[in-house]
């Protein structure tokens, strides 16, 4: 039977999210097959231009020692602004929002800190970021048990 392994990255280096970190990830996986997220155009960009994504240099790394198929899957056609209606969403989100950017600043030291093991971590959807003690609990847990300490 074949497996099928999700990894969670940022597109852009934070730490130890980082493109050797994404390597030695998949090499100790070694898939047969790479499915990347990523659109035809930006794919192209990647691949037979000068663009970078912390993804595209693993898998470009990785295929120089094992020639596999890496494969493009976000290929679906999209709205025409989509992006640009997202960015100007979350624009207003992070604009009026205090608490937001706090999330977001702290979230992104906790990806930066713990790596693609906290991008990873099977029990993240079931926790929140409190900010009043600056920590990772438990939404279930009614004695909010601290599961990652504050940076």
């Amino acid at each position: 039977m074949k497996t099928i392994t999700l990894i969670c990255t940022v597109h852009n280096a934070i730490g130890n999210c980082n493109s050797y970190e994404l390597y030695k990830i998949i090499e100790k996986i070694q898939p047969d097959i790479i499915f990347e997220e990523l659109p035809l155009i930006v794919y192209d960009e990647c691949y037979y231009q000068n663009r970078v994504t912390l993804e595209t240099s693993t898998v470009k790394e990785y295929i120089k020692n094992r020639p596999i198929k890496h494969i493009p899957i976000d290929t679906f056609d999209k709205k025409h602004n989509m992006h640009k209606v997202f960015d100007i969403m979350n624009d207003f989100v992070v604009n009026s929002s205090l608490e937001y950017r706090i999330y977001l600043d702290k979230l992104e030291k906790f990806e930066g800190h713990q790596g693609f093991n906290f991008l990873n971590w099977k029990r993240k959807s079931d926790c929140h970021w409190n900010l009043t003690s600056g920590t990772w609990r438990r939404r279930e847990n009614k004695d909010q048990r601290t599961l990652i300490p504050p940076m």
